[in-house]
């Protein structure tokens, strides 16, 4: 009972450590937009007041490749990347476990190939800055590994939920 009672407790700390890292992540491309967006507007006054800024449209296409990975992050969480969920409904309940377990399996397989060498591209080009930015390239790619991490672990918390689901009413 003692054992059941610590496991629940552990799992309810953990839960609430997922939702806060997911509420960070989400808040993290809001944040990011707004930059781009402010970004993008000042620089077009700047330029049509005679003073453009040299910077700012490669800080804007950094800030999108984020803006891009974190949403992501986000889009997978909330089960909204591209998929075929008609099709997949019109199958066996059992079916469909298969199939969306092959396509988390898949996005797994993706991440890993995305872990490791956007992890090789951060370590390589940390000596590296950007053209117009002192901004060293390797710490703009650490995004790549970063969300491509956070994707595996959410690929696999989604396929225990597959697993765990159970046939709805009128399935």
């Amino acid at each position: 009972m003692h054992n059941d009672l610590e496991a629940h407790r552990k799992l309810r700390q953990m839960k609430k450590l997922y939702d806060l890292v997911l509420r960070l992540v989400g808040y993290t491309v809001i944040v990011l937009m707004a930059a781009m967006l402010i970004l993008v507007v000042v620089a077009v006054i700047f330029r049509k007041a005679g003073h453009s800024i040299s910077w700012y449209d490669e800080f804007a296409g950094y800030i999108l490749v984020w803006v891009t990975f974190w949403g992501a992050v986000v889009a997978l969480e909330r089960r909204r990347h591209i998929g075929f969920e008609s099709l997949v409904e019109l199958l066996p309940f059992p079916l469909q476990k298969i199939i969306t377990s092959i396509a988390y399996l898949l996005i797994i397989f993706l991440n890993l190939v995305l872990i490791k060498y956007g992890w090789r591209l951060t370590t390589e080009l940390v000596g590296e800055t950007a053209i117009t930015l002192p901004i060293p390239i390797g710490y703009i790619n650490l995004v790549i590994p970063v969300t491509a991490s956070l994707m595996l672990i959410l690929c696999l918390i989604q396929i225990v939920d597959v697993w765990t689901k159970r046939e709805e009413k009128g399935s």
